[in-house]
């Protein structure tokens, strides 16, 4: 939730234009319907539509990029349980806005509520995104000054019952809970590099005449707490790799941390703890990393905190009358209509801030050359989206009204 307050808000702060792109011809939706309904507080379609073109915006304008994907297909792409990207997107927008709506009525019971402060703001807020966006652009995106305030109050009562939901934790973990132990190890692998430069796998007596060689490191080595792993790494031409541990750390070979953890004295080196791919050999370093058992602690304080957190939406989720009109929140479609976030620098400094952003679903020079879509030619020979005949026999896609 922490990560829907803030990127939702800060989207409104910061990036106030919107561009919609449509693919076929955009039909209006009813702004007034009810979508859902949390214990009685009946959440609208255009407050609904409103988060999930933000929502969608975000995800075609920054994310699809760093990925590689097109906007204009990525919705309509299926996940490994079968259901769309857009299928999946909504459902998890609609559950956050229903948990915003659920951590706003319980408020009161935490003693959070708007200051003056904060309703000035949201009304600034909300009346500079209506007057930097076009008509267009804010029938797209539902947005009426009324919607978008609320949608401010809920975020900004979101952001506050944030913090709130997770006072009351212990904040005592003692050391033993929290320790990490510091390690320094090597890892020689059973490859090599061939005149061409290609690694590949060594022959069985390779590896045989390495772990020998290893052994024989290692005898001579073991007792020299300072310089015996550095000896051994120079040996094998293999860098000596520092990190911190505890039984269990993940991301670290299992046998690696079993054997350092088991040692006693700081300087004290593992014997061969030989895999398939390799040998490693450790060294415990501390039995006790201040630091790192310090950061260690502060997770498990924030773990904490956030297990308070997910346990009273969980419960409160649990508690609600909750209802969901599948019919209207079908309305809001990404696949028709895409949503781009124009980047405005207002001198906030937290972006990479452009002045254009490329329409990637239509062309919009005068041939409509990929206006696949919809065609508005006078024969209208492919508009099976569109039918602008006066009858609209087929027309369930285009709302003219």
């Amino acid at each position: 939730m922490r990560k829907v307050f803030k990127k939702s808000i800060t989207m409104l702060f910061v990036l106030v234009l919107v561009s919609a792109t449509m693919i076929g011809c955009a039909r209006s939706i009813d702004n007034d319907a009810v979508v859902s309904t949390v214990n009685g507080f009946e959440i609208t379609l255009g407050l609904a539509n409103f988060y999930a073109r933000f929502t969608q915006g975000q995800q075609e304008t920054f994310v699809a990029p760093m990925f590689g994907m097109d906007p204009a297909t990525m919705w309509s792409e299926e996940l490994f349980d079968g259901s769309t990207q857009e299928e999946a997107a909504k459902e998890s927008i609609m559950t956050d806005l229903q948990n915003l709506v659920m951590i706003y009525q319980r408020a009161n019971e935490f003693g959070v509520a708007l200051t003056d402060a904060d309703r000035s703001h949201i009304e600034e807020v909300a009346r500079t995104f209506i007057a930097d966006n076009s008509p267009e652009a804010l029938e797209a995106v539902s947005g009426q000054l009324e919607t978008i305030i609320l949608y401010l109050e809920l975020v900004t009562i979101g952001e506050k019952m944030f913090i709130a939901m997770r006072e009351g934790v212990d904040e005592y973990v003692s050391d033993e809970e929290a320790l990490q132990k510091g390690m320094d190890y090597i890892f020689i692998p059973f490859m090599e590099t061939t005149d061409d430069g290609i690694v590949i796998p060594m022959e069985e007596f390779q590896i045989s005449e390495i772990t020998s060689q290893a052994i024989m490191q290692l005898e001579i080595f073991r007792e020299d707490a300072e310089e015996g792993l550095s000896h051994i790494a120079d040996f094998f031409g293999v860098d000596i790799i520092s990190d911190t541990f505890s039984a269990g750390t993940p991301m670290l070979n299992e046998w690696l941390v079993e054997a350092v953890d088991a040692l006693e004295t700081e300087g004290e080196m593992t014997g061969l703890i030989e895999t398939e791919n390799g040998i490693f050999i450790g060294q415990l370093t501390s039995l006790l990393d201040r630091e790192a058992t310090d950061n260690r602690i502060e997770e498990i304080i924030e773990d904490r905190r956030q297990e308070q957190f997910a346990s009273l939406l969980e419960q409160w989720r649990a508690e609600a009358e909750i209802t969901l009109d599948e019919r209207v929140w079908a309305q809001v479609d990404f696949v028709r209509m895409g949503i781009v976030i124009i980047q405005q620098d207002l001198g906030f400094g937290d972006f990479d801030l452009d002045e254009y952003v490329h329409d990637e679903y239509s062309d919009h020079d005068d041939d409509h050359e990929h206006d696949e879509y919809c065609d508005h030619d006078d024969d209208h020979e492919h508009d099976e989206y569109c039918d602008h005949d006066d009858d609209h026999e087929h027309d369930e896609y285009c709302d003219h009204d």
